[in-house]
């Protein structure tokens, strides 16, 4: 075997140790087979090619690829992989959400219950999008409302301990008394005003 020969067959078998490195990295096998997902959002905030999709908690797959959709060119369109033989419901969310106040972005996916035959969503089909704000990340959904219930009766009860009924009336007259006071600033501008045109 000639020098150029060994040359080009080592180059060849860096590349390849170069390509199955990376994947290894990132996290993809190059052995195992994927399902390609497709899903449209109006903003990715930051969500980045690698980052983890996650069914419970569980990491399925992750971002495949992210571009523009070239139709409108401002409309992200992000491309999934999860490993194959996870039946995806056709009615399945990707939702966009942060991991912690510190962490990146994760698509989690979202559905009621397991799918067979053609209610599932075929490889290269398009998933509904939706986004996880951010204080639902940290309360937890649907839990929002109930701690600013909370947080609105412990202010009022805090509000009337301090103040109470007598406290109250004093404010009452306070802002009165600013308000006159305010009055009275007005008719004195206005009263400067007509003695310096004069």
């Amino acid at each position: 075997m000639s020098k150029e020969s060994k040359i080009a067959l080592l180059a060849i078998l860096s590349f390849a140790i170069l390509i199955v490195g990376y994947k290894f990295i990132i996290g993809r096998s190059i052995l195992s087979k994927r399902q390609y997902f497709y899903v449209k959002y109006k903003d990715i905030d930051q969500l980045q090619v690698s980052n983890p999709v996650m069914i419970n908690g569980f990491e399925v797959g992750a971002v495949n690829k992210i571009y523009l959709d070239p139709t409108d060119n401002i409309t992200p369109i992000v491309v999934i992989e999860i490993k194959e033989g996870i039946n995806i419901p056709k009615d399945a969310k990707a939702v966009l959400a942060s991991q912690g106040f510190l962490g990146g972005k994760v698509v989690q996916i979202k559905f009621n219950g397991k799918c067979s035959g053609n209610d599932c969503a075929q490889s290269g089909s398009y998933l509904e999008a939706s986004v996880k704000s951010f204080m639902d990340n940290i309360v937890g959904e649907g839990e929002l409302d109930g701690y600013v219930n909370k947080l609105k009766s412990s202010a009022s009860s805090i509000f009337d301990t301090i103040v109470g009924e007598s406290g109250k009336k004093e404010i009452r007259v306070s802002v009165q008394n600013f308000e006159k006071t305010l009055a009275n600033l007005a008719q004195s501008t206005t009263t400067l005003n007509t003695i310096l045109a004069k």
